[in-house]
């Protein structure tokens, strides 16, 4: 189980990691991504708009709730599921015209 707990967090940190350098990447602060998917990840959002950098901080912020949930011990199968159940609904909620 702690095994379990401790992948869980590997994990949810590297979301956090990978939404906050998104976010530096198509703020510029970082146009040249050290994580190569950060940076094919930034160009499909580009140009990227006000709304694309609130959409990866929500990201973010969703992930780090998850953090928090594995702290207060959570069950790790219902936190997990719940956090990508809830950054693919907000991914798909980006509309592009």
């Amino acid at each position: 189980a702690q095994n379990r707990r401790s992948n869980a967090i590997w994990l949810i940190r590297f979301c956090t990691t990978f939404f906050s350098a998104a976010v530096r990447f198509l703020s510029e602060s970082d146009a040249n991504a050290s994580i190569p998917q950060v940076e094919q990840f930034g160009q499909r959002l580009r140009p990227a708009t006000s709304e694309d950098v609130e959409l990866l901080m929500a990201l973010f912020d969703r992930s780090a709730l998850a953090a928090e949930q594995i702290g207060r011990m959570t069950p790790v199968p219902l936190c997990l599921q719940a956090l990508f159940d809830d950054l693919g609904r907000m991914l798909r909620s980006r509309t592009r015209n």
